[in-house]
């Protein structure tokens, strides 16, 4: 494979990267860095969709940068954390969109050159830069890829916008060279008729987690009663509350740990009297195996709706890659871990299993070794070969 560049419009900010926030978009990005092929990455913040959120753009704009500043301002800032990848913050695609169109070009012309490029995209709610003239030289090959993580049309934050994600996903499946989504429900779901459409999984970075001493205390868990049933990532509206109450109020004995931001959605307010149910805010991401391993089990309990239909849970790999037990809702989940996932139905099975586990007291993981086997192979390393052979596969970049 020849060299070749990327413009990157990315589902979060470098910011939020830099404090410990963990998503497929991070680990992906970090991982075509690794590549061989790779020459430079241009990466374009979240672009801010609301004006609320641009005042938040803007103040970071000003303050906030990691390695050589190349341009500093309150309407776009651009900073270079590595010698191989710049970031891109603006709010010119809220305020003066034809600007916008201009900086980005102008800046990939600049940095990246005349290079197989890959505009790779994270980011539905607009689809504009996909025909911003990025090309150095006229003949220069520019391919159009797009990563589907869920259904935004289904997202509580985006329901509004859900004629305009809808158009734009049309025009994603029409014109897109290549198309990933994380599970097959999402593929058929948002690109029915993509013919260039493939399943790439959510990974797990299984050397990291798998690094942790046996016995290292979390400080998160100070004064938090064992044994623990955990949850790891976003409370928002997709946990199921009626569940995670029958749970708590039948399990006194056992502390339910929540980890991550909460959103208004989530309404959890009927859980925070409960004595057993602790929500002890972000985690940042270097923190989270010592965390996970003292769970002793480790609970997906979410409710069946759109957007949990789309997913592919990244908790789960990272749960069984800590090695704790795993009780989920019958949402879809990781086919080639499905044997290692106990399914709960309704809330009595949800509890019966919950129960069976913590009398175990250790519970052990069938087959370790060849769940040991399936998450290596699942490194995000792995997946971005798969997406990388995806695209060459198609004949859109050189193999020599």
């Amino acid at each position: 494979m020849k060299k070749f560049n990327v413009v990157l419009f990315a589902m979060s900010s470098y910011k939020e990267w830099a404090r410990g926030v963990r998503n497929r978009n991070y680990f992906i990005v970090q991982n075509l860095l690794r590549h061989f092929a790779l020459h430079r990455i241009l990466l374009v913040n979240y672009l801010s969709p609301t004006f609320k959120r641009s005042l938040r753009v803007a103040h970071e704009n000003l303050f906030f940068s990691e390695g050589l500043k190349v341009k500093r301002g309150i309407f776009s800032s651009i900073y270079q954390p590595f010698e191989t990848m710049r970031v891109l913050s603006t709010i010119k695609n809220y305020t003066a969109p034809k600007e916008f169109s201009a900086e980005v070009a102008a800046e990939a012309r600049e940095f990246l050159g005349a290079l197989p490029l890959l505009v790779w995209s994270y980011y539905p709610l607009s689809i504009s830069y996909f025909s911003f003239p990025f090309g150095v030289l006229e003949n220069q090959k520019v391919l159009k890829i797009f990563d589907a993580v869920d259904n935004w049309m289904a997202h509580p934050a985006y329901l509004q916008k859900r004629h305009i994600l809808q158009k734009n996903y049309e025009y994603i499946e029409k014109h897109c060279d290549v198309i990933f989504t994380v599970s097959k429900n999402l593929k058929t779901g948002l690109f029915p008729h993509a013919r260039n459409a493939h399943v790439v999984p959510n990974g797990v970075d299984f050397a990291f987690f798998k690094k942790v001493p046996v016995g290292e205390r979390s400080s998160f868990l100070k004064g938090i009663k064992r044994p623990i049933a955990g949850y790891v990532g976003t409370i928002e509206s997709r946990i199921d509350v009626d569940l995670v109450n029958f749970l708590a109020e039948r399990n006194p004995k056992i502390s339910f740990v929540f980890a991550g931001p909460i959103w208004k959605s989530a309404e959890v307010d009927r859980l925070r009297g409960r004595r057993n149910v602790h929500f002890i805010g972000r985690v940042a991401y270097e923190h989270i195996p010592a965390l996970m391993r003292e769970f002793s089990v480790g609970i997906i309990p979410h409710r069946h709706t759109a957007l949990t239909a789309s997913m592919d849970p990244m908790k789960a790999y990272e749960y069984l890659a800590c090695g704790i037990p795993v009780i989920a809702t019958p949402v879809p989940l990781p086919k080639n871990l499905a044997r290692w996932i106990q399914i709960a139905g309704t809330m009595l099975e949800f509890n019966a299993l919950l129960g069976e586990l913590i009398k175990q007291k250790s519970p052990r993981l069938q087959s370790k070794a060849e769940l040991e086997r399936v998450l290596a192979l699942s490194d995000w390393k792995y997946r971005v070969d798969d997406m990388l052979d995806y695209i060459q596969k198609s004949a859109l970049l050189d193999k020599k």
